[in-house]
């Protein structure tokens, strides 16, 4: 229940892109809404992060570091995880999230077309580098979206630990 809560839990470096995600974010028109910010601050801080977390006053709910109990109770509070990144190998985070409910906002590219099942491209891809009108529509349909999250979540099964590592096991026996 309450207002919809948007969770940031990639590395705070130029090749995630947090410049377009704060940028989407503070574009909103919705002003319900909280921000989770589950991701290390740079050494030496970064002045546009510190500007963000005060333009997001209370609506900013953790900012910084989370160990493993913390990490996980933030995923499974958040509706909506968005990625706006440039560079990404795999996406764990955004599997961890999509794992835990949250419905993805991502672009078009990278390896998250082969995350997300095929079924659901239509809804959760935004095209170009801009996320603000899927992140808006989202953020102002927060049952329909927790709804849809959920849905989502169960089909993230197939990069759990438990079907993964019997493949790991299986293929690694076979080098011996």
């Amino acid at each position: 229940s309450g207002p919809a809560r948007i969770l940031w839990n990639h590395r705070w470096e130029h090749d995630k892109r947090p410049d377009r995600f704060m940028r989407a974010v503070t574009r909103l028109e919705t002003p319900e809404f909280e921000v989770v910010l589950c991701s290390e601050e740079r050494l030496g801080g970064d002045p546009a992060r510190d500007a963000f977390v005060s333009v997001l006053g209370d609506r900013l709910v953790w900012n910084g570091f989370a160990d493993e109990a913390s990490y996980v109770e933030l995923l499974n509070s958040s509706d909506i995880v968005v990625s706006t990144a440039d560079h990404e190998f795999f996406g764990i985070s955004v599997v961890e999230a999509v794992g835990a409910g949250c419905f993805p906002v991502l672009p078009n590219r990278l390896s998250y077309p082969e995350l997300i099942p095929t079924e659901f491209h239509d809804e959760v891809f935004y095209a170009g580098s801009d996320p603000t009108p899927l992140l808006e529509s989202r953020v102002s349909d927060v049952e329909s979206t927790r709804d849809f999250g959920h849905i989502l979540a169960e089909r993230m099964h197939v990069h759990s630990w438990q079907v993964v590592a019997p493949v790991y096991d299986e293929v690694l026996g076979r080098t011996k």
